[in-house]
């Protein structure tokens, strides 16, 4: 049946009842969905980037045996001590800056050097000698640090070109057999672990894990007039330790 315009109106368009509901109700629906979607986009934007899920990032660092602490005789706390952090350059140890804890002395080897970082003073270091802890990184920025036992997230906003826009991504890493490097398990999104593609999607959370494991291969202690290499690497949640000979 025709619907008549009723007499004396303009010449706008007239909606007749049946599509005014029609259109309300795709309205209603878009709201909806963009309600109960938005939460989920960036898993979504993963996925659709082929990464798989893969359980649950607190699982990777669940039931880690704790390595025993290393008895330093006769510590001395030196005056003075730089970090050298190879391409990155060398950064003095300021206590009004850095929170940390350094003692050197003997233990069963010969003489080394233990110094421990906080997340927070890892955080002012990363500022201080890139932009990944800033909001002003090209590629990678706003960069946060999240340690685990035996391993870290590292958190940073990342520009996925593929997208064309920034993407909130936690790479998790834990120590390898050495206790000297890095190796990536994956991505964090929100407690879930997500494996990462050999795409490129991937290729950046691999440049993350080489670009750090070059700076632990590079990093070097100098205090009381000697050099320390890194020997290896304890962390548990709170704190960073760095065993140097």
């Amino acid at each position: 049946m025709r619907i008549q315009r009723p007499a004396g109106r303009s010449n706008l368009p007239y909606i007749g009842v049946g599509c005014a509901i029609v259109l309300a109700i795709c309205l209603i629906t878009t709201v909806v969905g963009a309600i109960f979607l938005l939460p989920r986009l960036p898993e979504i934007m993963l996925q659709i980037g082929g990464f798989q899920p893969e359980g649950e990032t607190d699982a990777v660092f669940a039931n880690v045996t704790p390595i025993p602490t290393i008895q330093i005789e006769n510590p001395v706390v030196p005056s003075q001590a730089v970090i050298d952090l190879g391409n990155y350059g060398s950064e003095p140890l300021n206590p009004s800056r850095y929170d940390y804890t350094l003692n050197v002395g003997n233990a069963s080897g010969g003489q080394l050097a233990s110094l421990s970082f906080t997340e927070t003073s890892l955080m002012a270091l990363c500022a201080q000698r890139t932009t990944v802890c800033s909001g002003t990184g090209g590629v990678y920025r706003n960069g946060r640090i999240d340690l685990r036992p035996q391993g870290a997230v590292i958190y940073a906003d990342v520009f996925v070109s593929q997208l064309g826009t920034w993407q909130n991504l936690g790479v998790v890493m834990r120590l390898d057999s050495t206790n000297r490097q890095l190796q990536v398990v994956g991505v964090d999104l929100n407690g879930t672990l997500f494996a990462a593609p050999p795409t490129e999607l991937g290729m950046i959370v691999t440049d993350i894990e080489q670009t750090g494991n070059d700076i632990l291969r590079q990093v070097a202690l100098e205090a009381n007039s000697e050099r320390y290499q890194l020997s290896e690497i304890r962390i548990d949640d709170t704190m960073l330790t760095m065993i140097m000979r």
